[in-house]
């Protein structure tokens, strides 16, 4: 088993490579929002948290499933745009979303088990929104997309070896550190990798973010200022 290397490509994109597998998560997104070139090529999975432009655009996601036949997860809400729209074949498509909040529903793709989960945008005009966890090379990891929530309810979301938080203050509050301490208090996990700050100017300056973190000794929280540095576990 080979380690798992994680970038953070910008807005909420996400890139995890391991096992000769590659993943993506909402890297695919509308011309309005720019992310940096990354290497699209090869892609096996593409994670889709919500519709929202700066998360999804259903060309682009076609596109680069009819170059790598990536198998494409996401909730119901991109179905339309997808297949209708896009034609994609039903085969890449995988929609998953329970009517309750918080209960998972398991999956395995590609040999990666997975839980996913209805989760509460932090904006509540999107109502359709779904956040994962994945067990790769027996590291479980989870992935908010634009979520607070994660539910104590659920033993497995304790003690993960990553949490991949989509940290998104509109008022670049400092003070809202706390969501993060309070994460590191009711769940422990190994690490958190904050994401959603990179090309992102509607919340927090990466480098700013960084220093305050720093000075308040959360050691276990990470933060990566560009999309070519690397996260291994």
């Amino acid at each position: 088993m080979t380690s798992i290397k994680i970038q953070t490509l910008g807005i909420g994109a996400i890139r995890l490579s391991f096992d000769e597998l590659i993943c993506v998560v909402d890297a695919f997104i509308d011309d309005v929002h720019k992310l940096d070139p990354f290497d699209e090529n090869d892609i096996d999975i593409i994670f889709i948290t919500h519709d929202d432009g700066d998360h999804f655009s259903s060309k682009k996601v076609a596109d680069n499933v009819k170059k790598t036949n990536a198998i494409v997860i996401g909730p119901p809400s991109i179905t339309f745009p997808l297949l209708i729209n896009e034609n994609l074949p039903s085969e890449n498509l995988k929609v998953f979303y329970h009517p309750k909040r918080f209960e998972g529903i398991k999956t395995i793709v590609k040999g990666i088990p997975i839980s996913i989960y209805n989760t509460k945008h932090f904006l509540d005009h999107y109502p359709v929104h779904i956040s994962f966890l994945l067990k790769i090379n027996e590291k479980k990891i989870y992935i908010t997309g634009d979520s607070n929530e994660i539910t104590k309810e659920d033993p497995k979301l304790k003690n993960l070896d990553l949490i991949i938080f989509n940290f998104v203050n509109l008022e670049k509050n400092l003070s809202e550190i706390s969501v993060i301490k309070d994460l590191i208090k009711d769940f422990s996990p190994k690490k958190i990798l904050i994401n959603h700050i990179l090309n992102c100017d509607w919340t927090f300056n990466p480098t700013e973010l960084k220093k305050e973190i720093e000075i308040q000794n959360l050691d276990n929280v990470i933060i990566l200022e560009n999309n070519s540095e690397i996260l291994e576990l």
